[in-house]
This record gives structure tokens, sequence and C-alpha cells, in this order.
């Protein structure tokens, strides 16, 4: 059916299938201690969303401190243990804001001063309760300042190039200060009783140097650098002057982090090996150092109790989700701190480290989930990080979980741009070097075929970020290679991605991607939306209404383009989320929309499409003038039955009755669309085979019974059905709906949501009296104006919440698309028998453009 299958499951909609206990677990992370270990403050997503919890070493005493509704990335205890610091990011989205609160949970205020830019969270300075923070600008030059949190005095420390304050010495006389764009930052040593400052390199040679610690006395700077070498690796300057000293450096691997005890005597280095941490305890006095066994594969940083007897670090592995675990770093003994749910399902499947070559013979890895080898057909999927500069790495991932799971086999590659294999290879994907990558990915793809692991009809291409812009990527200029697509949030316009995306994203993005004015030929030509003519799987896009990372236009450009070539495109819409799924109950709508989605496409488990490519479209548009504040919609305009169903099993004289239609509904709304120059959409097929107007979950929504009558071929309706139905009308019908407001928010058109509907005079043998009914739910703003003027004319019979009422477990439309995004709006529900011709259709549409636009005023 091509671009008529495009639709949207939007955020909160039943998903069809379950993916089991796996989306049961919970995640932990930001772990810090309380200086006197008494304390730890992390972050978890039991309670649904990111939230601070305190408790003791034990696990015990557990407290969540109520922050607010806002998603917590990452919290910090101050050195006297008075203050946790922490950071929320509002609605998803990455204009991430600084709080501060006490660890009873009083006291709590904001740090951050301005909503629209982004704060990031410093160290806290042996002062007691002064944090450093940096915050973003347009144009993006960047300044950080130190925040007393008492009483919010600032004192500005660095301006320019984007500054991150890394670390500030015992006296608060010098702070170490990060600059730079992603792959050529530098570190700067701020003198903060003078002013100046100054560039510290640990050689000649190019290079990116991006963390650092300063010594508690501030004599000595320890930094993370690749200057003159492939591999990070860790140095010591000396501030008063003499040469950087190499204090640890692997062949084997590069340094990742670097935590450091509170008397500056203990580091706790984090190596990445092939993706796999590695942590090594250095005594920075005598240079001997001792391997810290980890419990799981994959560490995420901590830090140490002032005496440097416990390190609290995050830690994860394909099996286990992010948890808070614990050592003495004396004995090494391990203990896991947060636990997961009793209905959590543990997986089993543990990932393989393969090897695989380049088109242009360079080596590749990635990590390969193998399905069953009694599923078949062999069908896979490869799936590609963001960054492009992350990594892929063996943590908990339900996604690859649940695909397993139902005989898909998932490689994780890390293509060339990826970090973790030293500087060449992440330079590797540079501007016009991009291309390949995107060998890189048909790589991966003739490696599965060669493994028996896929074919082309069974093979799927997935990526979040910069992995959905190269998926995206991979399936128009290798579209011989793949049967299907999901791209979470990734870029399909290059340009569009620079005008659209936060400035200071943008302009740190230059050395990866090219600069948008300079290299804008080469972006073009790396532009997957240009070639969407090649475009032979259906694809699946999923993004965050609240992304201004990727904003949301890259989604909808890629599902207007692919209706206008014909391409199939389904869009997943979250409102209430930006780059990241912050929420469970999001996550779990997700990966079961995916995995269906997947399975369905590449393991031939799915019905026969519910439309022909020759049966009417499910919606009809009049564009009306992009000015209007109107939005009319009529959900029920249609009667037709889709020739794959039959009649339902029902007489045609059933199907001209109201149980299958509002009669006299759709004309009524053309013609005051007419009058109102008006947006409105009409829905095609008969409420009969599924109600645009019904949640998915409501009994409602497939009806058994209409009124007194039964619909045969809706009798025991499955799961699969009614997905196979929404599949084709419910959701390519509120897709354009939320396409047309999207479109409004991004353009500044207020936005009046008008539903039209009829009812009938006689219901289950009680008369009706009114002539019409104004409906309404939480929100009446708009609805009594005009409910107000409709009575004030005086010909009428008004019904208030009359004949009907509108609830969230009855009614869809005006619930989900405009209370819950704070939209006016009205439902209007008019007598059949008098806009049954088409006198009676123009009346109504004069009188009820005169009342809209009048309560509009108001």
């Amino acid at each position: 059916m091509a671009s008529r299958t495009a639709g949207a499951l939007v955020a909160g909609a039943a998903s069809a299938m379950s993916v089991g206990g796996l989306l049961a677990a919970t995640s932990a992370w930001s772990v810090s201690l309380s200086p006197a270990a008494d304390l730890l403050v992390y972050v978890s997503d039991r309670d649904g969303w990111p939230r601070l919890v305190t408790c003791d070493l034990n696990g015990e005493s557990e407290r969540t401190l109520d922050t607010g509704a806002d998603p917590v990335q990452e919290a910090r205890f101050s050195h006297d243990g008075a203050w946790i610091a922490f950071t929320t990011a509002p609605g998803g989205s990455p204009r991430t804001q600084c709080w501060a609160v006490r660890p009873d949970g009083t006291g709590l205020h904001a740090l951050s001063h301005s909503p629209s830019s982004a704060t990031y969270l410093g160290p806290w300075t042996h002062q007691p309760s002064v944090v450093a923070l940096a915050h973003t600008t347009d144009p993006p030059h960047g300044v950080a300042e130190l925040v007393d949190v008492h009483d919010g005095s600032r004192r500005t420390i660095a301006e320019g190039g984007q500054p991150i304050v890394l670390d500030v010495d015992q006296s608060l006389q010098r702070a170490l200060v990060r600059r730079g764009p992603r792959g050529a930052r530098t570190l700067w040593l701020v003198d903060l009783a003078a002013g100046r400052e100054r560039e510290l390199r640990v050689g000649e040679e190019p290079g990116d140097s991006d963390l650092g610690r300063l010594s508690p006395d501030g004599s000595v700077a320890y930094l993370r650098s690749n200057a003159g070498r492939e591999l990070y690796a860790l140095f010591a300057l000396p501030l008063a002057g003499g040469a950087p000293r190499l204090l640890a450096e692997r062949a084997d691997a590069e340094l990742e982090q670097l935590i450091l005890s509170s008397d500056g005597h203990l580091a706790a280095l984090l190596w990445n090996r092939a993706g796999q941490s590695e942590c090594e305890l250095l005594d920075l006095r005598s240079g001997a150092s001792r391997q810290l066994l980890l419990p799981e594969p994959y560490a995420h940083g901590g830090s140490f109790s002032q005496d440097a007897r416990w390190l609290a670090m995050t830690l994860e592995g394909p099996t286990h989700p992010r948890a808070v675990h614990v050592v003495d770093t004396a004995s090494g003994t391990w203990r896991r701190v947060t636990a997961q749910p009793l209905h959590w399902t543990q997986p089993t499947t543990t990932p393989q480290l393969v090897k695989l070559r380049g088109e242009d013979g360079l080596e590749l890895t990635g990590w390969l989930y193998r399905a069953p080898p009694e599923a078949t057909p062999a069908a896979a999927v490869i799936h590609l990080h963001g960054g492009p500069e992350a990594q892929e790495r063996p943590g908990y991932n339900p996604l690859f979980q649940a695909l397993v799971q139902r005989g898909i086999s998932v490689l994780a590659p890390n293509v060339r741009g990826s970090s973790g294999f030293g500087k060449t290879f992440v330079d590797a994907d540079n501007r016009e070097l991009r291309w390949g990558a995107i060998a890189d990915v048909a790589a991966c793809a003739r490696y599965l075929f060669d493994e028996g692991l896929a074919s082309p009809s069974t093979l799927g291409c997935a990526g979040r970020s910069y992995g959905g812009y190269l998926t995206l990527a991979s399936l128009v200029f290798n579209p011989q290679l793949f049967a299907a697509g999901l791209d979470v949030c990734g870029m399909s316009d290059l340009a569009t991605f620079y005008r659209d995306t936060e400035p200071w994203i943008a302009e740190a993005a230059f050395p990866k991607y090219g600069h948008p004015v300079h290299d804008a030929e080469t972006l073009r030509r790396l532009s997957p939306i240009h070639y969407f003519e090649k475009l032979r799987a259906p694809v699946l896009v999923v993004h965050g209404e609240n992304d201004s990372n990727v904003p949301l236009g890259e989604a909808l450009q890629v599902m207007t383009v692919a209706e206008a070539r014909g391409a199939q495109a389904e869009l997943l819409l979250f409102r209430d989320e930006g780059h990241e799924l912050q929420q469970r109950k999001n996550r779990e709508v997700f990966v079961t929309r995916s995995v269906d989605f997947l399975e369905e496409r590449l393991r031939g488990k799915r019905s026969p499409p519910l439309l022909a490519p020759d049966d009417p479209p499910p919606f009809r548009v009049r564009e009306g003038q992009a000015t209007s504040p109107f939005l009319l919609t009529c959900d029920h305009a249609g009667r037709v039955i889709p020739p794959s169903l039959g009649t339902l099993g029902l007489p045609d004289a059933e199907l001209t009755r109201h149980i299958a239609w509002d009669i006299g509904a759709a004309s009524l709304a053309e013609r005051l669309s007419v009058k109102l120059g008006a947006f409105l959409i009409l829905q095609t097929y008969s409420r009969l085979v599924i109600d645009c107007n019904r949640p998915l979950d409501a009994k409602s929504s497939v009806a058994e019974l209409s009124e007194a009558t039964v619909i045969p071929g809706n009798q025991g309706i499955t799961a699969e059905e009614v997905e196979r139905r929404a599949s084709a009308i419910f959701r390519p019908y509120h897709a354009r709906l939320e396409r047309e407001l999207v479109r409004r928010h991004r353009s500044g058109t207020p936005t009046i949501y008008v539903a039209v509907h009829s009812f009938t005079p006689r219901y289950l043998n009680v008369d009706r009296p009114m002539h019409v009914g104004v409906l309404y739910g939480k929100d009446s703003r708009f609805a009594s104006q005009v409910l107000a003027r409709l009575q004030a004319d005086g010909r009428w019979v008004v019904g208030d919440n009359e004949p009907y009422s509108v609830s969230e477990a009855t009614d869809y439309g005006v619930i989900h698309h405009a209370e819950r995004r704070g939209i006016p709006y009205v439902e209007l529900e008019i007598r059949q028998d008098l806009i049954a011709e088409s006198a009676g259709q123009n009346e109504w549409a004069e009188l009820l453009a005169h009342i809209l636009v009048d309560s509009a005023r108001t």
C-alpha cells in the first residue's frame, strides 16, 4: 500500500504484544558517595522515570527525593555532604537544568538561570556550598561560573569555546577547564585570582585532550590525551613548570575515565579494551598499581569515599541492567547495592565479540547476539550506535534480547568513526570519509549473509541518533541489502539538522560532519532524504517531540517524502520525550512496537495487508490556509469497508446507518473548512472497522456490538487483527494529524481544535431533544464560549456535554491531540437529521463558522 501504511503509534497507547519481563528491569546510575561513606545518592528509574534516591552502603534506608517531574540525569554530593547537586532534562530535552537539594530532601532550589540554554554540572569545590556550572549561550561561546548554593551568588571564571569546568583546587586558586568541539578539545588552566588562562599541553603533536583533574593543592594536573599517540593515556603535568610525565598507557586499551580520591593519592583508571571495561587502582605517590576486577563488563565511573576505602561505581552487563556497586578498595570485595524487581525476567543471551573486514580491508568489530539455531527463516538486524564517536558496548539492551527471543540475531558493530579503537579509527569517517562508514554497514550485511544468519529478505538495519542517520543512508544507498529499517531520532538531512539543532550542538559537530556552509555540497550528497526514490524497505521512524538535539523535523520530513515517493513509513512519536526515552512506559512501547515491526517484516510473522493498492487511502485532507487557527477533524466521515473484510457480515442497509458513520458530518465539515480557511482531515473507513475516536485499548475500539446490532465480522477479534486494522487506518490518520499539529507548533501558528460529529435523534428507543451538543473534557475554555453563544442564539436546544460526554476512557481525538497539549478545543455533535441534506449542511456551516470565529476572539 506504499505511503498509505504510514502511521503513528503515540505515547501511552496500548501495545498489542508484550516483550515479557525484560522491560520490568530498573536501572540505577550516576552514583556519588557522601564523604563519610554513610550515604549514597544515585539516579533510578524504579518509579517509572529517573529520580534521585539515597541509601546506605548496604542498600537499606532508601529514600526517594521529591525533585519534581523532570527526569534526573546525574547527581553529586558536596565535599561536606551537606548538599546534592543534580541535573534534570525538562521534558527529556537537551536543555539540561541544575538544582541543589539537601540529602533529607529539603532546600530544593534551581541553580540554572535560563530554561532556554543548557546548564552542565561541574565539580563541587572544597569551599562549602560552592559548585561549578557551565551554561551554553547563543551565539555558542558559553560561560563557566562558580555558584554558591546558599546565597545564589555567581562568579564567572571562563568564557568562550564552550567551557566546561573539570576541577577546582582546594584553595579556589586554580580551575581546570575544557574547551572545543568533539575530537579537538583542549584543556586550560585558569588562574582564578589573576583571571589569566593558559592551555595545558602534553606535547606539540596534535590530539584531543578532554578529561582531567587537579591535585588538591593545585600543583599537578592529571590529563587524558591522545596527543602524539593512537590511544588515550594519562599524563601528569607539573603546573609550576616542568615536562609532562606519562603515568599510564596501554597498547591494548585506551583510558576512558579517571576517578581521583579526595586527598589526591589514589586514582581509579577505567580502561576500554575492545568495549569491555577494566579498572586499575594507581597510587599517585609511589606509582604502584593493581588491577581491580569488575563483576560486570561495562563500567560508567563513580566516586571515592573521603578516606578512599570505598569506591562506588555503576556497572552493567548484557544480562544485568545498570546497578550501583560498592567495592572495598583494600580487599577488592564488591557488593551490589541496588536490586531488580521480582517480576523482572533475566535474559540469558551473552554476545560474542566478532571481527570482520570493511570493503577496504579495515578491521571492524561487533557484538553478535545469536538467535537460537532452530529459528527459521534465519533473520538478523544490524544495530548502529550514535555519536558517531560512541561505541557499542556489552551492556543491557532489552531490544536486542527481545529480538533474540523472537528468533532474530543482532549484530551491533563498531563501524569506522567509533571510539575506543584509536585516533585514526575515530577520525576515519569525518566529513566526506563518511562514505566509508556507509560501506562498513554493507560489509556487516555481507558478513551476516556469509555466516548464514540472514539474507537480503530477512535483514533489517536499525540505529538511534547518528545510528538512525546511518540506517537511513544504508537503506537508500544499499537498498538491495535490507528488508526493513528502524530509524530512532536520526538525521535525514544534514543541512536541516544544522539549521534546527541547538547552536552549541551544531558547532561541536563541525569536525565530524562538516561545516554547513563550507561543506554544504558534501552534506547534501550524504543526506538520505535526497535519495528516497531508492528506498525499498519499510521504515519505522521513532522520535521524541521535545528533541532539540536531532529535532523532530528530521522525522517529519522522512514521513512527508516517503509519502510523496510511495515508500512505506510508520511514525512512533513520543510527546513527552526528547533525544532519549527517559520513561519506562515509553521504552516498553518502543521496544514492543519495534520488535513486532521487525519480526513481521523479517520473519514473515504478519497478516496479509488490510488495504489493497487500489483501496481508498485511510484519510483525505483539505489543507486550508496555513495561518488559519482552526484545525477541523471528522473521525467518522466515511463508511467504507475494506474489500478484504467483506461487509463484516452485515447487510448493506446496516452500513448506511449511524452505526457505520456520522451521517452528514463530512459534508458539514468540508463546508465549515471552506468558510474558516481551516485545515480539515476526514477519515475514510467505517468506525465498524476501527473507531478512530477511541483509544486502542478501549473495548469499543473495534465494536462487537453497536447499539443493538451485532457485528459478525468483529466477534472474537484477536489482538493481531486489531493491530492490522490500527496499522492500516488508525495510525495513518492520527500520524497526519500529529504532523499538522507539530507544523503549527514549529511555525508559531495558533491552533483551535474542532472535532465534527453527528448523532441520532433517537437512541435505544429514547428521544434526544437537543439539536446540537457541545462536548469537552477537563479543559472547557473554548467549549464554554461556543456553548454560551449557541444557547444565546435561542433557536436551539443545546446539550452541555450531551448527548455524550468526553473522557480518556472513551475518547481519543480531542483528549490525545488537544487536551494533553493544552490546545483549546471543542467537540461538536449535530443531530444528523439537521445536516443530512445540503441545505441543512450549509445553514449549520454558516452558523458554526460565525460562532467559532466569535468564540476565538475571546
